[in-house]
């Protein structure tokens, strides 16, 4: 897979991303899909037409930090007029990773440096709600 194509299936934006093949997972706005992991019973179902996947339907809080978790990974960065009500307590959080050279805001978006995005996840895991 191409930097092109896992940028596009990262996008916040979209409404829905789907993930192909084994431990793939896929997202549509309100639930979060996982497709088994074992790579022959992935096969063999596929082979019957079944697509063996995992389900999870998302609270209002999930969806938020699926968004920040989603949307740091990205060039744009987290889009703070998306997240209503919690935009300041967000830029509250950020501020350690700005002045840490981690983050910037930029245009009313939080964006990691080249260096934040190193360590992306644990970022992401402190603006958590």
């Amino acid at each position: 897979m191409s930097p092109t194509q896992s940028v596009t299936l990262w996008k916040p934006r979209s409404a829905a991303s789907s993930g192909i093949g084994p431990s793939a997972h896929s997202f549509n706005s309100n639930s979060r899909q996982w497709n088994i992991s074992n790579n022959q019973q992935y096969i063999d179902s596929i082979r019957k037409g079944i697509v063996p996947f995992q389900e999870e339907e998302l609270s209002e809080v999930q969806k938020l930090n699926e968004y920040i978790m989603i949307s740091l990974r990205t060039m744009e960065g987290l889009d703070l007029a998306k997240t209503g009500s919690a935009a300041e307590n967000l830029v509250t959080s950020a501020n350690k990773y700005i002045e840490s050279g981690l983050m910037r805001l930029d245009n009313h978006h939080l964006i990691l440096t080249k260096e934040g995005k190193l360590l992306a996840d644990g970022i992401a895991a402190q603006f958590f709600f």
